[in-house]
């Protein structure tokens, strides 16, 4: 399958590539379909973009690169909504969290509050939001720590 995307340009994928979302993701309810991006040269980065509006394209990145203390408590009717119960490994779903970038890269946020998650053997998607009250939808991309020292870097 061919699509034109505004962000990669022409991409093409094979059918069985692509992720089903019934429920579409947050703000974008109406796209049901989204294919997984993976370039060594973006990574930690990954993008999804949707198959039916080549406009659209999140960043996202796994969340515990972000906070290797996080966790997840997920609502056990979401689990059945993709088929997470049935998965015998980790390995057989993963997780991510949408990233704003700003122009600034210091000042990017991360939605560590609702994780996209994805059923590879299924090839089904959803977000969902967290039940935990651990993170926010507009957490700081780099700690206040790490800015700081990189501004300081900046001024020497």
């Amino acid at each position: 399958m061919k699509i034109k995307s505004r962000s990669f340009g022409e991409l093409e994928f094979e059918d069985d590539a692509i992720v089903s979302f019934p429920e579409g993701i947050i703000g974008f309810e109406k796209l049901k379909k989204w294919v997984l991006i993976e370039n060594q040269s973006m990574e930690p980065f990954k993008w999804i973009q949707s198959v039916e509006d080549g406009n659209i394209a999140l960043m996202v990145i796994d969340p515990h690169l972000i906070r290797n203390n996080y966790k997840m408590a997920i609502p056990s009717i979401e689990h059945k909504k993709i088929g997470l119960e049935t998965l015998e490994k980790r390995g057989d779903w993963i997780s991510f969290c949408v990233v704003v970038p700003k122009e600034d890269i210091r000042n990017s946020i991360v939605n560590l509050k609702a994780p996209i998650l994805i059923n590879l053997k299924e090839k089904i998607g959803k977000q969902i939001i967290l039940l935990n009250d651990d993170y926010d939808v507009e957490e700081k991309f780099f700690s206040e720590e790490t800015v700081r020292i990189q501004r300081e870097q900046e001024k020497e």
